[in-house]
């Protein structure tokens, strides 16, 4: 496994190669530093499918978006600029919508283990056969929870409902989103995360919808966050892919070998990332950011609200009527 900067990869292709043909270079995009979860996963995970390969392939990574940004990754993956990738499923949905149904408004207050039994049952086996077929990937697995979104405030106190009546909120885009924030009387204001922190100084927005790693990686109670709410909105995974072209170039046992390592280290992934979750909870707090819960009514009427428009919200973006039947009755028999 090699961590690549572009100006080592160019090097070593004006030197030439020296790759049997049985060998076999991918070039795995990482849009995260390797010290973030995210990184940490994608090394082990190049690790393993050197061992499982015996060295017949050999892993590239390129972390903090030096190939492509992470909203970029499925474009790359689609036309064979990138060869492996674990994109967030937000972004695969830009191409194939029904990879973001986790975002639904299903999902609010959900668990990670709820979460998982809809990427493993038959809702997540059908939109990883048509995230193949749209995108022209190999997808490697179901992949691991991301964190969920969670909403935080600088100055208002977001202990109830009414709460957010009027502030702007800082949202990552699309309609789910939208819909959640206007649900609670929230103005959304679409801003990229690296321009977040001039937007908050400046007062542009009152407080921000990202998960707990966007919190600390922004150490976004430098920027004056001091309030968090208690509640899981919906989730963002991330799927594991590897494009059409480096899959077909691959000859068969080294395709066994890639997919029996992500195969070996899935589990792993999802325990790191609960332990993670955990840490990261820890540390927001240390630094000062008050989690506030809200009440039993407040919750169920705000999923009220939200289930009324889910339908209407996946007619918007095309997303599969089956589908959705068959998250929602994982969802409810998460054991099953």
């Amino acid at each position: 496994m090699k961590i690549t900067t572009l100006w080592l990869a160019m090097a070593a292709a004006l030197a030439g190669s020296t790759l049997t043909a049985q060998e076999v270079t991918l070039k795995f995009g990482v849009p995260a530093s390797l010290t973030t979860p995210r990184g940490v996963i994608a090394e082990k995970f190049a690790e393993a499918i050197e061992a499982r390969s015996e060295g017949s392939v050999e892993v590239e990574i390129y972390p903090d978006s030096q190939l492509f940004p992470g909203s970029g990754e499925p474009k790359a993956l689609a036309s064979g600029a990138l060869d492996l990738a674990i994109p967030n499923v937000a972004h695969v949905g830009a191409i194939e919508p029904n990879a973001d149904i986790f975002s639904m408004p299903m999902f609010l207050g959900t668990t990670p283990e709820q979460l998982y039994a809809v990427m493993d049952g038959e809702a997540g086996a059908e939109i990883i056969a048509r995230v193949e077929a749209r995108l022209g990937v190999k997808v490697l697995g179901a992949g691991f929870d991301n964190g969920a979104d969670v909403l935080f405030t600088a100055e208002t106190l977001p202990d109830t409902l009414s709460a957010f009546e009027g502030l702007k909120i800082r949202a990552p885009g699309g309609p789910k989103h939208i819909a959640r924030l206007k649900a609670l009387g929230a103005t959304p204001v679409f801003i990229k995360f690296e321009d977040l922190a001039l937007a908050l100084t400046q007062g542009t927005v009152d407080g921000v919808m990202t998960n707990d790693n966007g919190v600390v990686q922004g150490k976004l109670w430098e920027l004056g966050i001091k309030h968090g709410v208690d509640l899981d909105l919906g989730w963002a995974p991330l799927m594991p892919m590897v494009s059409g072209a480096a899959w077909s170039g691959m000859n068969e046992a080294q395709q066994a070998a890639v997919s029996d390592a992500w195969a070996e280290i899935q589990p792993w992934a999802r325990e790191y990332i609960a332990e993670e979750a955990a840490r990261l909870n820890a540390e927001i707090e240390a630094h000062g950011i008050t989690m506030h819960s809200l009440s039993e009514a407040d919750v169920a009427a705000f999923r009220d609200t939200l289930m009324e428009l889910q339908p209407g919200i996946a007619s918007d973006t095309g997303t599969d009527a089956g589908i959705m039947a068959a998250a929602e009755a994982a969802l409810s028999n998460p054991s099953n």
